[in-house]
């Protein structure tokens, strides 16, 4: 057992050398105390649009005189299934699903999100808004199917394992950030943004293909602004030149997400920078706020002295303290998980269209 012991342990620290060399972590260069604190105060944003935003439809959308009715779904599961409807379905609106039931949660998922936004129990907070919003992302169905929605929970389940541990804010000193789970965020990031280039150009649309897009999409989007109106007006040559700018933004920019901290930089503006014309001319709920915030993890604690007062910055003093052991070996685990299932689905999202199709059904 010693022995076994020993070898588990030389593992997890030799992969927390490696993820911490990867973001510049190692030998104190860099830290992202920061980093952490913003994105868990913007994810708490992201969850607290999120459910406020359905709270006011629920009832319209899956109550019991809804659209689609959250009960009469989880019956007929029940019916359908059996005793496995807990895997393929799983919710916690199999104990009810009454209207009161639906209102409770999303009341109970604004809480725990102010609670985030406020640093209050961090780890608790991010724990009960995942399983609450994969609840009503399992019985919402079509109406939490989107892109923001997938994101949301797998951004969420990444924080619960990066999120410092304390119940209040300023009783202890912050423990360091985790470089494994800090890479899986920036590999999320890199999927999201470079699967979102790629995909216009695998699916065979030709108005991706010759760059007219644009002359399309500013009426098309979900719930355009007024600024989309004016970004219609543009000259075609112009909207032709912005198509060529948001492949090199999805698909270039992300390659940038594991090089050196400079390159890194240019990654976080460009991102951002998409994000903003995109917020600017549709209505994507929180999806381009989750985005920024992710991007924001690229910028380590140095970086943020340009932007964040110096007053704010000195209550950062993250604790050199080990996680210990067991927590190292947690996320281990979690990293060769989401790796592996993440470039499964990152080769199935790429590939079938790289190949012809006799061929990409012979893969399949």
């Amino acid at each position: 057992m010693e022995w076994l012991a020993s070898h588990v342990e030389a593992l997890v620290a030799a992969v927390d050398s490696l993820f911490q060399w990867l973001v510049g972590t190692a030998d104190g260069r860099s830290t992202y105390a920061v980093a952490r604190w913003v994105f868990l105060r913007a994810l708490g944003l992201s969850y607290l649009i999120a459910f406020v935003s359905f709270w006011v439809q629920v009832r319209g959308l899956i109550g019991s005189q809804g659209i689609l009715p959250a009960q009469q779904y989880l019956h007929a599961v029940k019916a359908s299934v059996g005793p496995e409807r807990y895997r393929v379905v799983p919710t916690v609106f199999w104990l009810q699903a009454g209207d009161t039931a639906l209102q409770l949660a999303c009341a109970l998922g604004v809480v725990c999100a102010a609670l985030l936004v406020s640093n209050v129990a961090p780890v608790v907070s991010l724990v009960l808004l995942w399983v609450l919003y994969l609840s009503l992302v399992t019985v919402g169905r079509d109406f939490l199917a989107f892109q923001w929605d997938v994101l949301l929970l797998e951004a969420g389940f990444l924080a619960i394992f990066f999120a410092p541990g304390h119940l209040l804010p300023g009783r202890t000193p912050e423990p360091p950030v985790s470089a494994t789970v800090l890479v899986l965020l920036w590999w999320l990031l890199f999927r999201l943004t470079f699967q979102s280039g790629s995909v216009k150009l695998s699916w065979g649309d030709p108005t991706w293909h010759n760059l007219t897009a644009l002359d399309f999409h500013f009426y098309t989007q979900p719930l355009p602004t007024w600024v989309a109106w004016y970004a219609q007006q543009l000259p075609a040559w112009f909207k032709k030149l912005s198509v060529l700018g948001t492949y090199v933004l999805e698909i270039g920019f992300p390659l940038l997400i594991f090089g050196p901290r400079s390159v890194r930089l240019v990654a976080f503006a460009g991102m951002v920078f998409l994000q903003l014309l995109i917020f600017a001319t549709g209505n994507y709920n929180f999806f381009n706020l989750l985005t920024i915030a992710l991007a924001c993890l690229l910028v380590d604690d140095a970086g943020w002295v340009w932007v964040l007062p110096n007053r704010f910055l000195q209550g950062f003093a993250p604790s050199s303290a080990a996680g210990g052991l067991a927590l190292g070996i947690l996320r281990t685990g979690l990293a060769a998980l989401v790796l592996v299932v993440s470039c499964v689905k990152f080769w199935q999202n790429l590939s079938p269209r790289a190949y012809p199709p006799a061929f990409a059904r012979l893969l399949g």
